[in-house]
């Protein structure tokens, strides 16, 4: 593991963003959801970052919840993240960073009505 003589606080990080005129980081944060030991310390790094303009994505994203056996543990670290945010306060509902993501608009595409009844293999 390398040194590294900054103090590895968010507010250090602020520092080097504001440095380096960065305003957005996103956070592989699907790691938070499952071990929630460090949830209150996620909910500390985002509040500091939003308190210095700096706004924070959290990434929750796995190649294998394409697979519809693992559909439910997508739908599960979604509602965890959800449930997350809906327990923040400060920055972040200040900011109004956060948006609902459901709808009674339905989403709509400019897609074909029909699909292909199979794909073939390679």
């Amino acid at each position: 593991k390398p040194s590294c003589p900054a103090t590895k606080t968010p507010e250090s990080l602020v520092t080097i963003a504001q440095q380096y005129s960065i305003d957005n980081i996103i956070v592989n944060a699907r790691w938070f959801f499952v071990l929630e030991t460090y949830r209150d310390d996620l909910k500390r790094f985002v509040d500091v970052l939003g308190k210095n303009g700096i706004s924070v994505e959290l990434l929750l994203a796995d190649y294998s919840w394409s697979r519809e056996i693992n559909h439910a543990t997508a739908v599960d670290h979604v509602e965890k993240a959800v449930a997350f945010i809906n327990d923040m306060t400060g920055s972040v509902t200040e900011a109004f960073h956060c948006v609902p993501i459901r709808s009674d608009n339905p989403v709509t595409t400019n897609m074909p009505s029909s699909t292909p009844s199979s794909i073939p293999s390679s």
